[in-house]
């Protein structure tokens, strides 16, 4: 399977770079310019246009550049953003190239698109956004698309573009909202993880629990490998709905070896927020059990110490790893 996988991958990059030459013609505006075009187009929840047919078309003009790389989703209510900051950071202690992209941001539009943890500059922002800016204009001269493609749309593009040029080995991406028809989710990535489900943006996603885990479950497809936080039962039972009709067998994150699934490190009179013990499924594919084996093979990912594994498997272990952590930390911190 991962040779397969990465003969895709190479396939991909190969008609990426003729493309590339193509679209580097258009002519760049500076930072400021693309960053005004961007928020011109109108707050990213307000005037979202869910649907992914939009994105689907532009990332095809501008060549599939996530078909590059390997990807992890991470979608949920709470959680999303700590799963992917865990992950990002044991992928580079691991030595893995890696890409990430996140929302919203806090000062700069440019926190939203890392590479091996430092946001993309300025002026590669620019370019790419000019680029992507330039096809979405093309696409809608040419009756392709009917209407311009929105804020988060756009900078999906740019990120997902941005780490084809770059050449990560692996994007982790957060959902902006939702995840059936969230721009993220055209990426078709190879891992899912879903942290733990609430009640969030019932405007969009549904009133009920069930509803809205419908919508974060949808990003589960054939193949993908995925990894599900702790859930309220309601939450769950549509998760691995989805799991079954798909033909996905899960790993389910938060299960463990003691009563509770977690075990604590007693500090003084407190107790350090508690790390599932066991993930059953990637234990075999290590190839031991539960145990402390087990969670020191972890710690040499993420000390880039452990014998050669490929990305992919890695990506796995990790996801695991990263949305067991925030299954228990989120409930309680955020």
């Amino acid at each position: 399977m991962f040779h397969t996988l990465r003969r895709i991958v190479e396939k991909s990059k190969n008609a990426f770079a003729k493309l590339r030459h193509a679209t580097k013609k258009c002519s760049y505006v500076n930072f400021q310019e693309s960053e005004h075009y961007l928020l011109s187009l109108g707050n990213e929840v307000s005037a979202m246009k869910l649907g992914l047919e939009n994105i689907r078309t532009l990332l095809a003009a501008l060549g599939d550049p996530q078909k590059n790389y390997l990807k992890v989703q991470v979608a949920g209510t709470n959680g999303k953003g700590s799963v992917c900051a865990f992950l990002n950071s044991i992928c580079l202690n691991a030595g893995i190239k890696t890409g990430m992209y996140t929302s919203p941001h806090l000062v700069s539009i440019t926190e939203r698109v890392k590479f091996d943890g430092i946001d993309i500059s300025d002026g590669d922002f620019a370019e790419f956004a000019s680029r992507v800016r330039h096809i979405a204009e093309t696409l809608v001269a040419g009756g392709e698309l009917e209407n311009v493609p929105t804020f988060f749309e756009q900078v999906t593009a740019i990120a997902l573009i941005a780490f084809a040029e770059a050449n990560v080995e692996l994007a982790i991406l957060e959902t902006g909202l939702g995840g059936r028809l969230d721009a993220t989710t055209v990426a078709n990535a190879e891992i899912a993880a879903i942290t733990r489900i609430d009640i969030d943006h019932q405007k969009y996603l549904g009133e009920t629990i069930e509803e809205i885990a419908a919508e974060k479950a949808a990003i589960i497809h054939a193949g993908s490998k995925v990894v599900i936080g702790d859930q309220q039962s309601e939450a769950m039972d549509v998760i691995l709905e989805r799991c079954r009709s798909v033909g996905v067998d899960p790993i389910l994150a938060a299960t463990g070896g003691n009563p509770a699934g977690r075990e604590g490190v007693d500090v003084g009179e407190t107790e350090t927020p508690s790390l599932p013990v066991g993930f059953p499924p990637v234990a075999a594919r290590i190839g031991s059990t539960p145990t402390e084996r087990h969670r020191s093979r972890i710690t040499s990912i993420a000390s880039g110490s452990c014998s050669p594994i490929t990305t992919f498997e890695a990506a796995w272990i990790i996801a695991a790893f990263s949305a067991a952590i925030s299954s228990i930390v989120s409930p309680r911190y955020f």
